[in-house]
């Protein structure tokens, strides 16, 4: 019995059609037993129902028969269609998806534009009396067994997410993509107050991003001047110690403090 309730997915359309074309003979060879039975009984010559009323309903017993066969294969063709169909639009839907979280990570500015614009940043908030923040995003992608595209989709429904919540809260801002999985936001002139409910709000929007399935995990790090750094260097350590995957930004300020 394990044997028949075991179905591969690939088998699975054939093995429909198979029961349908089962189901449809089952039919014809039980209306045709009940016909074989009716038919003495309705023109045989001792029949004792010679009226053509259940003659006419003999035939229709039989049309009925015939088409309730051909309605089982045909609903079963429709059936197989509609599936193949489904299938199709997944596939292209899935396309579609990857080509678009492709040019949204291709057109995010990259680790290199981040280093080349935090000195200057950071020299301008000094040179101003006002704080500086960076907010990382380390990702948590799913296994090294799930396929490429889901963990490309991952990386792209987080940044689309982070990129929305910046949109919302300091539209003059991007979102950098500094590595397979790490996202970074400087926030010029946010003190840590403001860059905590920055990161709060960030937080949210990652976590509808990742769904009740949990499709990634995250950790958000905050980084402040001068809480944890009081130079673009010290600064500059710390965040590559967390895209590195070394330590967090609160560890990391305590050792260079």
């Amino acid at each position: 019995m394990h044997f028949y309730d075991t179905v591969q997915f690939r088998h699975l359309d054939r093995r429909i059609l198979q029961l349908s074309i089962l189901a449809a003979i089952v039919i014809v060879v039980l209306a045709g037993g009940v016909l074989a039975l009716m038919y003495p009984a309705v023109f045989g010559p001792e029949a004792f129902l010679p009226d053509m009323v259940f003659r006419h309903a003999w035939y229709g017993f039989c049309g009925l028969s015939v088409l309730l066969s051909a309605y089982i294969v045909d609903r079963q063709f429709t059936i197989v269609h509609l599936r193949r169909q489904i299938l199709e639009n997944r596939t292209n839907f899935t396309a579609s998806q990857r080509a678009a979280t492709e040019e949204l990570l291709a057109a995010m500015p990259n680790l290199k534009t981040f280093q080349h614009r935090l000195p200057t940043e950071f020299s301008r908030t000094v040179a101003a009396q006002e704080r500086f923040s960076i907010i990382l995003v380390v990702l948590q992608l799913p296994g090294d067994h799930a396929p490429m595209s889901e963990r490309l989709q991952a990386i792209g429904d987080a940044a689309a997410a982070a990129t929305r919540t910046l949109r919302k809260l300091r539209n003059e801002d991007i979102v950098y993509l500094l590595g397979p999985a790490c996202l970074g936001i400087i926030l010029p002139g946010a003190d840590l107050q403001a860059a905590e409910e920055v990161s709060r709000r960030f937080s949210e929007g990652l976590s509808n991003a990742a769904g009740a399935a949990y499709r990634f995990y995250f950790k958000v790090e905050l980084i402040n001047y001068p809480a944890h750094g009081v130079s673009a260097h010290e600064i500059q350590q710390v965040v590559r110690a967390v895209i590195l995957g070394e330590n967090s930004a609160r560890d990391l300020a305590e050792a260079l403090n």
